[in-house]
């Protein structure tokens, strides 16, 4: 819910990462999120949830924490 309040996807993506990887995204990764949320325009809830579980289930995450 909190990420869907979030228009600017420079911002949803520094929210995630900081929430989940306790570190602030690099700009690729920023141009990433923003591609594919782009690429879902009506489908933002559902696109929002795949990122979000693709962070949850990354190497980084999994390892680093």
């Amino acid at each position: 819910g909190r990420l869907m309040k979030l228009e600017d996807p420079k911002d949803l993506t520094r929210e995630l990462y900081l929430s989940v990887f306790t570190r602030t995204p690099a700009e690729r990764e920023v141009g990433d999120v923003a591609r594919y949320l782009a690429a879902r325009p009506q489908a933002r809830l559902a696109a929002i949830q795949e990122i979000v579980w693709a962070t949850l289930t990354s190497v980084e995450f999994r390892f680093k924490h």
